[in-house]
């Protein structure tokens, strides 16, 4: 990432000095610019899940809701439940297929056939975003934040922006497809005008 590019893309930023120069923050989808090239660690995702599970029931707690993708569901969660490890009923919520609709259609098609993968795990439905957060100075607002966060060049505007999909229109159309599968939507929306574009 140099002051010559590459390019802020669709619902992410780069963040900049007023003369181009990378400032070494970088904004919601821009990420994906970095973290293809993180090497991911492998962890026992069964052992953390039991750690888990342990600490919840000691504080009571017997149902949760869990925003999570296919394989985890698949391999943790069911693998445990068919094993009587699972201490508490799952409700989950699938995400994490990409910013294009055609990403999101075999996810979608794999929650309808999995409504019920094993006793105590539910798929409810999806979930996608609308924006960022009010910390970053990602959330999208009618009126411009009163400080800048994505630049040094605090004279820019800033009113945060949508994500990939929900700039493109493309979140209202999966909202659509996944409503006719009955798939319950659930969506990220913090900032004002997110959440005015999103009810409209």
């Amino acid at each position: 990432i140099t002051k010559e590019g590459p390019a802020d893309l669709p619902g992410g930023t780069i963040g900049r000095r007023a003369d181009g120069t990378p400032t070494g923050a970088i904004f919601e989808q821009a990420m994906g610019i970095v973290t293809r090239h993180a090497q991911r660690r492998e962890v026992d995702r069964v052992e953390l899940m039991r750690r888990t599970l342990r600490e919840v029931a000691k504080n009571g707690v017997t149902q949760v809701g869990a925003l999570e993708t296919p394989p985890f569901i698949e391999d943790v969660l069911v693998a445990m439940d068919e094993r009587n490890e699972l201490t508490v009923r799952v409700a989950a919520t699938i995400t994490g297929a990409g910013d294009e609709l055609r990403d999101w259609r075999p996810l979608l098609d794999w929650a309808r056939e999995h409504r019920a993968p094993s006793p105590h795990v539910r798929v409810l439905g999806f979930k996608g975003y609308m924006d960022g957060s009010l910390g970053s100075r990602t959330a999208w607002m009618h009126e411009p934040y009163e400080d800048n966060h994505l630049a040094e060049d605090k004279a820019a505007d800033n009113a945060g922006y949508p994500l990939a999909m929900a700039g493109t229109g493309e979140l209202g159309e999966l909202i659509q497809v996944a409503a006719d599968m009955n798939l319950q939507p659930a969506v990220h929306a913090i900032g004002d005008r997110a959440n005015h574009v999103l009810m409209n």
